[in-house]
């Protein structure tokens, strides 16, 4: 198994399970090669809106790979993958190996004799970049930085590359140092040993130039490069022969012309021996024509007639030929100010129509301050409301799922709770509903109204009465289900005068809906809003961390309230490095590991982009996440969910400084791979251990499939009764797992005991035990 960082801590696991017999088991002992990264890795979930990313197309499988970037939150190094196939998708690929460092305005072909993407030079956070490297994507993709031999380019971006079938090579050209823009042109041998080499130019060629496209020409055995930035947008057109004397030509001397541009795209269309451009900048103007040039003597260009839409203008996209459906696939890139995300397909046959492959509205509008929650069981994410600006807050409802694939829908539910910020929110998994509490205008609170979101289509929000005096308004309050005794707890918040509060409530969520206060001993936490709060059911406790006090500062305390007793507030002193002050973090429990998740978060003039660990397990003690991946941009009043089947925190949104965001992110905490570092597909059948175990709350139930095939995974009682079936239909190969709350199929709550799990799948039988306490 591969070691691709010392900081993530990896082990591999012999599972001994030993069944009793009387379940009709037999002792099974199998390898599991589990892979746990404590510290998290993390990985964007949305093709988020970008800019000055490259994409290449991918032949045998049908579609466009997508590298790097920009955005709001900064420079990428994710991948993507764009299927064409059936209803076109977007998929994030996972690479294994060190990635390159994250870039944009680089330059990539793919190599199809390899079956790899290959990608040189770019623009990164500390400068400009003069590395290559490949992406295999034979079985699972991976990283690997090539070390040819020969000089190379010098450190450069905004180069153009084009792939030369001939000679299995990728020929680089032009670019900017940040001293001056270049006109070299150089070509990397790709099969054999690996080697840059100057390729030598006559006098007399075309100007230095960035932001200009270049394609091979295989019947003539030529470099054709168009456009870009040469002192000013340029319409020029040249060729230059790879064998021979390397004597530039310029084609299409006479017009018509394409107006002057850079940033624009091109392709080789192999099927009419034609350069077809499309879009890009002009000065200030952003272009939204398509032109194409014979490379047969004497042509000029031809401007596309397009019939309908006319195409949205873009400039700073990436662009590639779909050969098979004879089609220029474009994507993302900047409109005026909009950076976007969407897919669009220019036919380039006897007509030519624009069609959206994947709109530019699929994703939620960025956002801070918004209500959050998981259901586990549907593996579906809900967010609502949130402020796009200091002035404008919004009363959307946007899911997220996994099935049939991952992506954000919107939701037009009859009736809204209405535009809200700061508001609490926290998923009922006895009821498969979402409930939303609270928030707050620009101009102030909103009603200390409840509100549930049915988890099922239609997916209606319905207002909840409730009985007698509750909470006063307010907002950035905590708000968690106690699932020991099926109810909310709402702690603090900030109410409509400015006033931090200090309040604890209960609301009980079985039969009468009716709010009553908690009196607390001892010495209780300050008034504050926007503070991290969680239950932990191990410890039947309430677990708060920061916030911003009456003052306005960034708070840095952490406390637990035990709700089995006296009803005590204990201030905790934990052991380790503490994390600074903050008000505003994501957060999220990870009951798995006994411990809360905190990310980012901030002060008045501070965002933050570090994660920390506050374990409860034992002596409580903080700890500082070294996670993996491309870190989120710093961020605070972003929203987290902990998604105990994906065993991974989802992260969604925030302010970072003035700009708002609207991304998704997940921090990983463990994946399966196979003993060589493969695909994520399970090598047995196996039912994992409970977790936890004993357990006042959720249990977590593992499996794994080697194969698809029907499951069925049953809580059965000490005499062998059923008592909830959890899961009966098929599943896909891979690691599955789903929570029991301790209810049965009729919804009731089980007593304290013990209990079994029962998984059956492809002949294999497998019982585990599970202690529930109160």
């Amino acid at each position: 198994m591969l070691i691709r960082n010392a900081l993530m801590r990896y082990t591999r696991a012999i599972v001994c399970l030993l069944v009793p017999a009387a379940l009709g088991a037999a002792a099974l002992t199998t390898t599991a090669a589990a892979i746990d990264v404590p510290d998290g890795y993390w990985t964007e979930l949305a093709f988020a809106p970008r800019q000055g990313q490259t994409a290449v197309f991918d032949p045998a499988r049908n579609r466009v790979i997508v590298f790097g970037g920009e955005d709001v939150s900064g420079f990428h190094n994710d991948v993507w993958a764009f299927t064409l196939d059936g209803t076109p998708h977007w998929t994030q690929l996972v690479p294994q190996g060190t990635p390159p460092e994250p870039r944009t305005q680089h330059c990539a072909v793919f190599d199809p004799l390899g079956n790899r993407l290959i990608v040189f030079g770019g623009r990164s956070g500390v400068g400009y970049l003069s590395d290559t490297w490949e992406l295999s994507l034979n079985g699972q993709p991976v990283w690997s930085q090539m070390a040819p031999a020969g000089a190379p380019p010098g450190a450069r971006h905004s180069a153009s590359a084009a792939y030369d079938s001939r000679r299995h090579a990728m020929i680089v050209s032009g670019g900017v140092d940040g001293f001056s823009t270049r006109n070299e042109i150089y070509i990397l041998s790709l099969e054999g040993v690996l080697r840059w080499t100057l390729k030598p130019q006559s006098a007399g060629g075309p100007a230095a130039r960035r932001n200009h496209v270049s394609v091979y020409d295989n019947v003539a055995d030529r470099l054709v490069i168009s456009g870009g930035y040469a002192g000013g947008d340029s319409a020029d057109t040249w060729a230059l022969p790879i064998e021979g004397q390397p004597v530039w030509k310029r084609l299409a001397t006479s017009g018509p012309w394409p107006v002057g541009r850079e940033r624009h795209t091109g392709v080789y269309d192999a099927l009419t021996r034609r350069l077809v451009i499309f879009g890009g900048r002009s000065v200030a103007t952003t272009l939204n024509d398509a032109w194409a040039l014979p490379l047969t003597d004497g042509a000029t260009w031809e401007p596309i007639a397009v019939s309908g839409n006319a195409g949205v203008p873009r400039h700073t996209h990436s662009g590639v030929l779909d050969a098979a459906n004879n089609q220029l696939v474009v994507l993302a890139g900047v409109n005026g100010t909009t950076v976007r995300n969407d897919v669009q397909a220019l036919s380039l046959g006897a007509s030519h129509e624009w069609t959206t492959l994947a709109p530019d509205d699929s994703l939620p509008p960025p956002r801070s301050g918004a209500a959050m929650a998981f259901d586990g069981a549907a593996q579906r994410l809900f967010v609502t409301g949130g402020a796009d600006a200091v002035t404008t807050t919004l009363d959307d409802l946007w899911r997220w799922g996994e099935s049939p694939r991952a992506d954000w829908q919107p939701l037009v539910p009859a009736v809204t709770p209405g535009a809200r910020r700061h508001a609490a929110s926290v998923w009922d998994a006895a009821r498969g509903r979402m409930l939303l509490m609270g928030g707050d205008e620009p101009q102030g609170p909103v009603p200390a109204d409840l509100w549930a979101l049915s988890g099922v289509a239609p997916f209606e929000w319905t207002q909840l009465p409730t009985i007698g005096p509750g909470p006063s308004e307010r907002s950035g309050h905590a708000l968690v289900w106690d699932t020991t005794r099926d109810r909310l707890l709402l702690f603090g918040g900030r109410d409509g005068s400015g006033l931090a509060l200090a309040d604890l409530w209960e609301l009980p969520l079985a039969g009468a809906l009716q709010w009553a206060p908690i009196a607390t001993s001892g010495a209780v936490p300050a008034a504050r809003d926007l503070a991290a709060a969680a239950y932990d059911a191990e410890r039947d406790q309430l677990v708060l961390f920061g916030g911003r006090g009456a003052a306005g500062q960034a708070l840095a305390d952490a406390w637990v309230l035990p709700l089995g007793g006296a009803m005590e507030w204990s201030a905790l002193n934990p052991t380790g490095a503490a994390p600074a002050a903050r008000y505003g973090p994501a957060y999220a429990f990870d009951a798995s590991r006994d411990r809360l998740v905190i990310f980012g978060g901030g002060e008045t003039a501070a965002w933050l982009a570090d994660g920390w660990e506050l374990t409860l397990s034992g002596a409580p003690a903080w700890r500082a996440l070294a996670s993996l991946g491309v870190t989120p941009a710093a961020r605070r009043e972003a929203s987290a969910v902990f998604d105990v089947a994906g065993d991974r925190l989802l992260l969604f949104g925030g302010s970072s400084y003035a700009t708002r965001l609207g991304d998704l992110w997940q921090l990983e905490f463990s994946r399966v791979l196979d003993a060589d570092g493969g695909p994520a597909v399970a090598r047995v059948s196996a039912l994992r251990a409970p977790a936890p175990n004993p357990a006042r709350g959720m249990t977590t139930l593992r499996w794994s499939l080697a194969r698809a095939g029907h499951v069925r995974l049953g809580v059965y009682d000490l005499s062998g009764r059923l008592v909830r079936t959890l899961a009966d239909g098929e599943r896909a190969a891979g690691e599955h797992a789903i929570e029991w709350d301790g209810r049965d199929d009729s919804r009731a709550m089980r007593e304290a005991g013990v209990y079994f799990v029962r998984l059956e799948a492809e002949g294999v039988r497998e019982t585990r035990k599970i202690v529930r306490v109160r």
